[in-house]
């Protein structure tokens, strides 16, 4: 944010997270599913090929993407089809995205891509105790640009490993009942957009 005001009024007002802090360092033998958990000290050197733009065209930039939209679901061409892209033409249009323009998203599944989620995740493992909880899940990719979001969603425990960059989470209760609308969650942060 550009103003801590900003943060201030929109965001400090809110009950703490009770995610668990904990660093993978410190040998973590179990985990309790019913909380999130928020980890630090997870770099495997795996992850330096897609630390960096170039970086990541270089290894994945010829993989065919779906190009999705906020709602997380692909753009429809003007023939009717998907719109599809190159890793690398999706990883570009990000970056040079004029901000007038929709958000674009790049995120992938080891369904509709798993050719693409091997070649990116295949040489490295979920951390341990991660490993042994997540084991044969669901895996996905998601890439993104500063002021990009997903909106509030939910699903079963899950695990996401983060390879550069950063990024705020904004947690409902469990049991919360409703959808909130699709906001991009940065108006969260500028105060655009009030929290749920």
């Amino acid at each position: 944010p550009s103003s801590p005001s900003l943060l201030e009024t929109s965001v400090l007002d809110l009950p703490p997270c009770p995610a668990l802090r904990r660093s993978l360092s410190a040998n973590v033998t179990s985990l309790d599913l019913s909380r999130p958990h928020l980890f630090s000290s997870w770099t495997p050197a795996a992850l330096e090929a897609l630390r960096t733009r170039s970086r990541f065209v270089a290894r994945l930039g010829s993989f065919p993407q779906y190009v999705k939209g906020r709602d997380v679901q692909p753009l429809i061409a003007e023939s009717g089809g998907r719109c599809l892209a190159s890793a690398a033409a999706l990883v570009r249009w990000m970056a040079l995205r004029p901000p007038s323009s929709p958000d674009v998203l790049f995120f992938t599944n080891d369904a509709e891509q798993p050719d693409f989620l091997d070649a990116a995740g295949g040489d490295y493992r979920p951390p341990p105790p991660l490993e042994a909880a997540f084991s044969g899940g669901f895996r996905v990719f998601s890439g993104m640009e500063r002021g990009s979001s997903h909106p509030f969603h939910r699903h079963d425990a899950a695990w996401l490993g983060q390879a550069a960059g950063s990024r705020a989470w904004f947690l409902r209760p469990p049991g919360t009942r409703g959808q909130p609308a699709k906001e991009n969650a940065c108006g969260y942060l500028s105060g655009e957009a009030r929290l749920p």
